[in-house]
């Protein structure tokens, strides 16, 4: 069951529980009414009312930011009481509308949105270039410092050096 919100669904609303000011668009929406619409029979008998889009890897440790559509006329309410609710996530309407609707009673609601100015998401990753700049520094490394580690490369190396030396004394 939804943490944050409870669902009208003959008025097609996600209704804030009292004293949330907070909402998280793809994990305290999206993924928690899903969990709901796929276990409770009562919510399952009608249509998921949001799609969740992107999240698709696109290379260099790069993914499409997800956005989340509410479908079907469906909207927010905020709980009923002077507060402002933090947004966080890229939400939007199938019908290019708010998401958000008026709360019941005289109290003001400031709606603060925080969401992705870039339609892609950084993550950390290695490159090639950055795989081919620790190979160089492994193979930099002043091998003197390493000589007397038992099972090193310096070691072996230093072992093949002193036999190859020997050999062509021969």
């Amino acid at each position: 069951m939804a943490a944050k919100l409870t669902y009208d669904t003959s008025k097609k609303l996600f209704i804030l529980n009292s004293g949330i000011t907070s909402i998280d668009v793809v994990a305290d929406l999206y993924s928690d009414a899903k969990e709901d619409w796929k276990t409770n029979p009562l919510l399952n008998k009608f249509i998921f009312p949001m799609v969740a889009i992107g999240g698709q890897g696109i290379g260099g440790g790069q993914k499409v930011s997800t956005y989340v559509i509410l479908r079907n006329g469906w909207k927010i309410r905020p709980h009923e009481a002077n507060h402002t609710l933090t947004v966080a996530g890229n939400l939007i309407t199938d019908d290019e509308t708010s998401p958000f609707v008026n709360v019941l009673g005289d109290y003001q609601v400031t709606i603060k949105s925080v969401v992705s100015s870039n339609s892609l998401t950084t993550s950390m990753a290695i490159t090639q270039t950055d795989l081919a700049n620790i190979a160089d520094g492994v193979w930099d490394e002043i091998i003197a410092g390493h000589i007397g580690t038992t099972g090193s490369a310096a070691r072996f190396l230093k072992d093949i050096k002193t036999k190859a030396t020997l050999a062509s004394l021969k």
